[in-house]
């Protein structure tokens, strides 16, 4: 894994971070480089349990909603924890209300622009309410990657992928944008293409 880290930093030397995740957790880190945690990803434990239904037992930088099947129908989500958008299924920013009820509320949001676009896909996400969220000053990061229709498929960036200036007009203003394509996937010259969509 600290292979698989060191391979990735190489791609922008000086301009990226890590986002630990399976595949980029070297244990114990040993790249200097910022760091941030992702639902229950971390350099100790690929996969730590987040939720217990719905009582937090992890904290990261941001984290998945607990699925709505394994929380009561009352839940809301606890404060000063920074959720991502997800999408249906999902017991929190899963939809256009949801959304609008947590910007509302001023809280610190994880914008993945490929759920966003799983959310369009489905129809439960209002112009209205993308237009307000993506002018939202409390987006704590951004996720990227290209979504297939109603499937989180973590797929390459491409000329056609939602969200991309949006993302680079962030990452220009400080927010992290975290690029979450499969990367291992791919050889080394589709690598830098991919760090060349956001910078």
């Amino acid at each position: 894994m600290s292979e698989a880290a060191e391979t990735l930093l190489a791609l922008v030397p000086g301009r990226v971070g890590l986002q630990l995740t399976p595949g980029c957790a070297p244990d114990p880190i040993t790249v200097s480089c910022p760091t941030r945690t992702h639902h229950g990803f971390t350099s100790k434990a690929l996969r730590a349990q987040v939720w217990d239904g719905g009582t937090l037992v992890w904290h990261g930088d941001s984290l998945h909603p607990p699925l709505e099947r394994h929380v009561p129908t009352d839940w809301q989500p606890p404060e000063g924890v920074v959720l991502e958008t997800m999408y249906p299924g999902y017991a929190a920013l899963a939809n256009g209300d949801q959304i609008a009820a947590a910007m509302d509320e001023g809280r610190w949001i994880a914008v993945d622009v490929a759920h966003l676009d799983i959310q369009k896909y489905h129809g439960v996400l209002a112009d209205a309410v993308l237009n307000r969220l993506l002018a939202y000053e409390r987006v704590a990061e951004v996720h990227v990657s290209t979504s297939q229709d109603a499937r989180d498929s973590h797929a390459k960036l491409t000329a056609s992928t939602w969200g991309i200036e949006w993302a680079r007009s962030r990452l220009a203003t400080g927010t992290p944008v975290i690029l979450e394509c499969y990367m291992h996937k791919l050889t080394h010259e589709e690598r830098l293409e991919q760090v060349a969509w956001l910078i």
